[in-house]
């Protein structure tokens, strides 16, 4: 494939990840912890305390913005994998949370593939200075 069409493909696809995991993490800190259990799709919050979904949502934020500073941010740019390996296994906890529950978790695993691959691609940029 070409070179510059599947740097664009990451690139894509890293910035969906970022733009879907700040809006994510950011939902999960903003929302009040009574209505956030009371979304019937958010039944999985009723297993966390209040602290564990903020962490949870800041976790998220955090490594969201990394991702996409990076596109910016000459010196984020050597993180970029870390970034998306850090979502890659929140997405493998909340697939675990999802399994244990006995709720579907096609979602999480969709977006550990695409912080994985995103992870892989950009593994080259650890070595940079």
């Amino acid at each position: 494939m070409n070179s510059k069409i599947s740097n664009a493909a990451i690139m894509g696809l890293q910035g969906v990840l970022s733009l879907a995991f700040m809006g994510a993490g950011t939902m999960k800190v903003i929302t009040p912890y009574a209505e956030l259990t009371q979304d019937p799709s958010m039944g999985w919050a009723l297993d966390f305390s209040e602290g564990a979904i903020m962490a949870i949502g800041a976790t998220e934020f955090i490594f969201a913005l990394g991702l996409g500073l990076s596109f910016f941010v000459g010196s984020l740019q050597k993180w970029t994998s870390v970034f998306a390996v850090g979502l890659a296994c929140v997405m493998m906890g909340a697939a675990y949370t999802h399994i244990g529950r006995g709720e579907p978790f096609t979602p999480n695993i969709v977006l550990f593939l695409m912080g994985a691959v995103v992870a892989f691609a950009r593994k080259d940029r650890l070595k940079s200075a």
